[in-house]
């Protein structure tokens, strides 16, 4: 492209500004309050009960097959990992997952497979009263298990993150590194000081301050950097309109003797405060000079249809790249779209469709990437659920018990909150790929079942009696 050259804000920042931004964005997800709700990033969203899969598929050669194992209360149990081999799915990892009484996490094990299940990683967890997590250990194995790392948690009363320290082992608990966060009377972060261990005692390191309007947004961050003494590194300032939406972000850099302008970002909304402008700015030669600008559209439900990014070139704002999205009635996307402008004119680039089931779960992603005039297909991915009924709720006791399990050739089935009552029921085995292996019924309160026929691994076994139905995980030796 012709006149004056532009990259994307993200990969064009200057030197000292990419190093704080990455260190900003390592803290924004390694130092995120760990509370029990941290564990989203191991336990997967609103997770459906029972067994859910999910299948992965590349240029026309499955990369990938997932499949999460559900107690009947709906915690996940297992994750297992598996890769094509060519000619069938071989499995590669798992994690299992273990909790208290209060269905607090407590220990997430990893496996591998080479041949048999192999243990690798393990985290172990503690809670405090109110589910918050105070420790996380990890322990690698190696004929036994051995730590690794741990950190370390405290709270205030509000539940708000006040420390994490980390620590590595080696034949004890030696100390690396801890954050300590402070916080307004509202509950917002002020003060995020990182600092470093050096043999006998705590050093700073970083430390981000923030202030705040009277509507609670963030008005201002300061980063600073300690060298004997606290060093300005970057400085960001915010600007709000009466809706108290984000109109302009300007970042500014530290020289050593003044703040340098370097980026400077502005919003524009519409009635329904919807932001329908996003242009950049970069700092040259004592003014600001348009870099990129963005503009989105919107449905009536105000989801976001469309989004075109446009370059500064020539003193004129030129089309660079146009991204869609359709929508169900549900408000669902089901279509999206990425054009390129190729020779003043939008090219196709890649499109991507999605389908749903009749409970609004997503079945069937596809992505296509446009290729010498042509769609041609880059990637699958396929997800199913076994929909497992709710447990009784005049009862928390389980209905039925599986035992041996793990089991051999033989298992028996017993039911337990009616031994006295004719049983009408019967027991069906899931793969994990959800094909039904084996089916029987159940006419006594205590029935053995023959697994001979099936091969090692696990199974989901759904009994159901009288039209009550429990599920529960079965592994064959």
């Amino acid at each position: 492209m012709l006149g004056n050259q532009h990259v994307r804000p993200e990969i064009s920042i200057k030197f000292q500004t990419i190093r704080l931004l990455l260190i900003l964005l390592l803290l924004m997800d390694f130092f995120t309050v760990h509370s029990q709700s941290n564990l989203e990033s191991i336990l997967p969203n609103d997770p459906p009960t029972g067994k859910e899969l999910e299948k992965i598929q590349r240029e026309h050669d499955s990369a990938g097959l997932v499949t999460n194992l559900y107690s009947s209360s709906g915690l996940l149990e297992t994750t297992i990992r598996y890769d094509w081999s060519g000619n069938n799915w071989e499995p590669s990892f798992k994690s299992d997952y273990f909790y208290d009484n209060q269905n607090r996490v407590i220990e997430v094990e990893s496996w591998y497979w080479n041949a048999i299940w192999i243990r690798n990683v393990r985290h172990l967890y503690t809670h405090d009263p109110v589910g918050n997590v105070l420790t996380d250990i990890t322990q690698t194995w190696n004929n036994a298990w051995q730590n690794d790392s741990k950190f370390t948690y405290s709270y205030n009363t509000q539940g708000n993150e006040l420390s994490r320290m980390y620590e590595s082992w080696n034949g004890q608990w030696e100390k690396q590194f801890r954050n300590l966060t402070s916080y307004t009377s509202q509950d917002q972060v002020s003060v995020f000081l990182i600092q470093q261990w050096d043999q006998f005692q705590w050093k700073n390191d970083l430390r981000s301050s923030y202030t705040y309007n009277s509507f609670g947004n963030p008005e201002t961050l300061l980063v600073e950097n300690w060298s004997n003494q606290w060093v300005n590194l970057s400085k960001t300032l915010n600007t709000f309109d009466g809706n108290q939406n984000l109109t302009q972000t300007q970042i500014q850099i530290w020289t050593g003797s003044i703040w340098e302008n370097d980026w400077l970002y502005k919003k524009t909304y519409n009635s329904m405060d919807q932001e329908i402008i996003r242009i950049s700015q970069t700092w040259d030669n004592g003014s600001w000079k348009n870099a990129w600008r963005e503009e989105y559209d919107y449905d009536q439900s105000n989801n976001k249809i469309e989004e075109i990014i446009k370059e500064w070139d020539q003193n004129q704002w030129k089309n660079d790249q146009r991204r869609t999205w359709t929508f169900d009635s549900n408000n669902k996307v089901t279509n999206y779209h990425w054009q390129l402008w190729q020779s003043n004119a939008w090219e196709d680039n890649a499109r991507t469709a999605y389908t749903y089931n009749a409970a609004g779960d997503l079945e069937l992603e596809i992505r296509e990437l446009w290729r010498n005039n042509s769609w041609e297909f880059d990637y699958k991915r396929e997800l199913s659920y076994l929909a497992v009924s709710k447990i009784d709720e005049l009862s928390r006791e389980k209905m039925t018990k599986l035992f041996p399990n793990p089991a051999n050739d033989l298992v028996t089935v017993e039911i337990e909150s009616r031994p006295s009552l004719p049983i009408n029921g019967n027991v069906t085995l899931y793969d994990l790929n959800g094909q039904e292996v084996l089916s029987r019924s159940l006419t006594n309160s205590s029935e053995s079942v023959s697994l001979i026929e099936l091969s090692p691994g696990v199974y989901i076994a759904c009994i159901n009696v009288s039209g009550k139905i429990e599920y529960q995980r079965l592994v064959k030796k």
